[in-house]
């Protein structure tokens, strides 16, 4: 699974980090309202280590986890970031 994932919030959207993956071919980016999940897909096939999810309402929590995918299928999740939207 990946490590490291960050959060940070910045004006009606919130810029997302995390560690690379050995063996990884893609990411996915999913989103909660709640912490704990449960969460959505909002970004898939990303090969970045960043993401930047935008639009979002000012003032609101969001809760985020990332999984790593390749042939062998999709990883578990990664740690729990959260930010607010400004």
């Amino acid at each position: 699974a990946p490590t490291g994932l960050t959060a940070s919030g910045a004006k009606k959207k919130i810029n997302l980090s995390w560690s690379a993956t050995t063996g990884a071919a893609s990411y996915n980016v999913k989103r909660a309202t709640v912490s704990g999940g449960p969460y959505t897909a909002i970004a898939s096939g990303l090969t970045a280590t960043s993401y930047a999810n935008t639009g979002l309402q000012t003032g609101a929590t969001y809760y985020y986890v990332v999984t790593a995918v390749n042939a062998a299928g999709e990883s578990a999740p990664s740690n729990q970031a959260s930010a607010k939207a400004k």
